[in-house]
């Protein structure tokens, strides 16, 4: 039986950090969000169950632009596939999105995913198949499987959290009847610890009832693209196979 997942990538149309990155969305502001629907478009497993867009707005965005332009591409996307798009306020990072996503889904109940890839907009999974070795990993007792997991790699003190990755869908919902949301966020502008830090706090509510974190570095690997230097970091061992990459600008 194919273990299905429903794909959750938050979405900023916001300025960056990275210039080359601002450079191209003043062209097109929907450059990486393009990249996500063409990937989806092309995908050739048969195991997303949903598309779930999480856009956090800025005071400037157009709600009816970016409205109209997911209606029109998502359309790209096969009929078998459901897609919902959520707007929340900016706050709380990518993570704050992702657990908006993941309540909106438990409300609703129902389907068969049993997990929950979330993604930043501007990275990816490289391949079709970059997601089985992620689905191996993410179990009841081991429920989230990350780029890079700061618990599993203590010597890496000041990196910065790489915390794309897999949630098993069951333990997320017995961590939202218990906790009252999936992630631990915090409230106010954005002030969450700094670099690997960010990690455990937003999976605080996942340690305190004892669920754990790991990754992929065991034998595969990823890379990081640090937005002021353009610089990118591999992690994990180079001449493995990387299961998600940054979108280049």
């Amino acid at each position: 039986m194919i273990s299905k997942f429903n794909y959750l990538v938050s979405f900023y149309f916001g300025p960056r950090g990275n210039e080359n990155y601002n450079a191209r969305l003043k062209d097109n502001k929907f450059f990486f969000a393009e990249k996500h629907i063409e990937f989806l478009e092309n995908y050739s497993e048969n195991n997303i169950e949903k598309v779930i867009f999480v856009v956090n707005l800025t005071p400037s965005d157009d709600q009816e632009e970016i409205t109209n332009f997911f209606a029109e591409n998502s359309s790209k996307i096969s009929d078998e596939i459901e897609f919902d798009l959520i707007f929340r306020d900016n706050y709380g990072f990518s993570y704050a999105a992702w657990n908006e996503g993941i309540i909106d889904d438990l409300q609703k109940e129902g389907g068969e995913a049993e997990y929950y890839m979330c993604l930043e907009e501007d990275y990816m999974l490289r391949t079709d198949t970059s997601i089985l070795p992620i689905i191996e990993r993410c179990n009841e007792v081991t429920s989230y499987v990350a780029c890079s997991a700061v618990i599993d790699h203590p010597d890496y003190p000041d990196h910065a959290s790489f915390s794309e990755g897999m949630f098993y869908k069951d333990s997320c919902r017995k961590v939202y009847e218990e906790k009252g949301n999936p992630f631990y966020i915090i409230n106010g502008n954005n002030d969450y610890p700094h670099a690997w830090k960010i990690q455990e706090t937003f999976y605080k509510n996942f340690l305190d009832m004892g669920y754990k974190i790991t990754d992929f570095l065991d034998g595969y690997s990823c890379d990081f693209l640090y937005t002021g230097s353009n610089e990118v970091k591999t992690f994990g061992e180079s001449d493995t196979e990387k299961l998600i990459v940054p979108i280049m600008p």
